[in-house]
C-alpha cells in the first residue's frame, strides 16, 4: 500500500524539523510555523510541494525579516511546475520587500516609483535624462518609472514600457506566459513597479 506524504503540517511537527527550527528560529518558531501553515491553506499549488523544500524555501522570508503574508506584498513562496510536472517552491520578495530592504541599507534619501501616463514625460535619448512635463491622471498608463537618489547625491532613474514589461514577464513568469495567472494576473502594477525598481537598485 502506497504510503501518503506528510503534509506540510505535520512535516512541522516532526521532532527533528521543530528541534531544528527551535535552533534557526528560537521564539519566533511558532509565528514561522503557523505563516507556512496559513500560506499552504490557502494555496493548493503549495501543498503540492515537498514540506522540506517548502520550509527552507519560507526561511528565506524569515532570514529577510519579510512578512510571508500574501496580502502584505512584501514577498511570497510561489510553486511552479517543472518539465516533469512536479510543484517546486520559490521564494519571491515583493516590491514592498524591495522598497524595505533598500530603506534598511541607509544609503538612499528617496525612492520611488510611479506609472507613467501619455504626454508626462519627456526622455532625452542623448542623455538619457527624463524630465518630467505635467500630470495627466486621464491618460492611459505608457509605462514605469523608477527614481532613486542617495545620500552621496548620486541620482538615477529608469524608464520602462508598458509592452517591455509585458516581454519580461511573459519571459520569466511561467504562470502569466502559459495560463495568464499569478502575480502578473492579481497584482500587475505592483509587479511592474517591482521590476523598474529591481533594475534599477541593481
Amino acid at each position: 500500500m502506497e504510503t501518503k506524504p506528510a503534509t506540510i503540517s505535520q512535516f512541522l511537527s516532526n521532532a527533528t524539523t521543530n528541534n531544528f527550527l527551535e535552533q534557526q528560529l528560537g521564539k519566533k518558531k511558532g509565528e514561522f510555523v503557523s505563516n507556512v501553515i496559513a500560506l499552504t491553506d490557502v494555496d493548493k499549488s503549495l501543498q503540492l510541494c515537498e514540506p522540506g523544500d517548502l520550509m527552507k524555501c519560507a526561511l528565506n522570508a524569515t532570514a529577510l525579516n519579510l512578512p510571508l503574508n500574501k496580502n502584505l506584498g512584501y514577498a511570497y513562496v510561489i510553486a511552479y511546475k517543472n518539465k516533469e510536472g512536479k510543484h517546486l517552491p520559490q521564494f519571491q520578495i515583493g516590491y514592498k520587500g524591495f522598497l524595505q530592504l533598500a530603506i534598511r541599507s541607509g544609503q538612499y534619501k528617496t525612492i520611488n516609483t510611479c506609472e507613467v501616463r501619455e504626454g508626462e514625460i519627456r526622455r532625452n535619448k542623448f542623455t538619457g535624462a527624463i524630465d518630467f512635463i505635467a500630470e495627466y491622471p486621464e491618460n492611459k498608463v505608457i509605462g514605469y518609472l523608477a527614481y532613486i537618489e542617495m545620500l552621496n547625491g548620486f541620482q538615477q532613474s529608469l524608464y520602462m514600457r508598458v509592452d517591455d514589461i509585458q516581454t519580461k514577464a511573459i519571459k520569466y513568469s511561467q504562470s502569466y506566459a502559459k495560463w495568464n495567472s499569478g502575480l502578473w494576473k492579481d497584482e500587475c502594477e505592483l509587479m511592474a513597479k517591482k521590476t523598474v525598481l529591481k533594475l534599477l537598485l541593481s
